[in-house]
């Protein structure tokens, strides 16, 4: 209610959570249920993000949305949550999986490591094809925002705001070179 009536807005991005059991599951998927029935009332739709278990992968999330059933929710892609959560996992194959079920994606970079918190500017990490991935979401009919998230580099000092403003820009101009305007 807040998301509609304070801040007008007509997406909210959230965790699915994760269950340590299938009963637990169950009850996640009826609390998610109540929670899109509530969400579709007010006109709101609730984007997955890609977090571990139930949407950590292409597979996952397309099992999710199909257990959930329900015209609230749509998915979060993250870019960098992808190959941060599985092993060996191509970013844009996955989203050429689910990308009909997107309505909001984080642009996030790493290095490809299972579980490497390395998450620097947008193209200083290597693993993530923004050219590609700006593609799939253009062949979907994608027409809505790219969110920037540079969530830094493990074990890393705080940069400060300089070198975070550095980072932003670095991230704009290696869009902008890979076709986002």
């Amino acid at each position: 209610r807040l998301a509609r009536e304070r801040f007008e807005v007509d997406l909210v991005v959230a965790s699915a959570g994760r269950a340590t059991s299938t009963e637990e599951w169950r009850v996640v998927v009826e609390h998610l249920r109540k929670l899109a029935d509530l969400a579709n009332d007010l006109g709101l739709l609730i984007a997955l993000e890609t977090h571990k278990g139930p949407t950590q992968n292409a597979e996952a999330m397309l099992k999710t949305l199909e257990e959930l059933d329900h015209p609230a929710f749509c998915l979060n892609f993250d870019t960098g949550n992808i190959a941060y959560y599985n092993q060996s996992a191509d970013p844009a194959q996955e989203l050429e999986r689910v990308a009909r079920w997107v309505r909001n994606v984080h642009l996030k970079d790493n290095r490809g490591g299972f579980e490497d918190w390395y998450f620097p500017a947008l193209g200083a990490g290597g693993s993530v094809d923004f050219a590609k991935i700006r593609t799939i979401m253009d062949q979907a009919g994608y027409s809505d925002s790219y969110t920037i998230e540079i969530e830094g580099i493990g074990r890393e000092s705080e940069p400060g705001l300089p070198e975070r403003k550095r980072r932003v820009a670095e991230s704009v101009k290696h869009l902008k070179s890979r076709g986002y305007s």
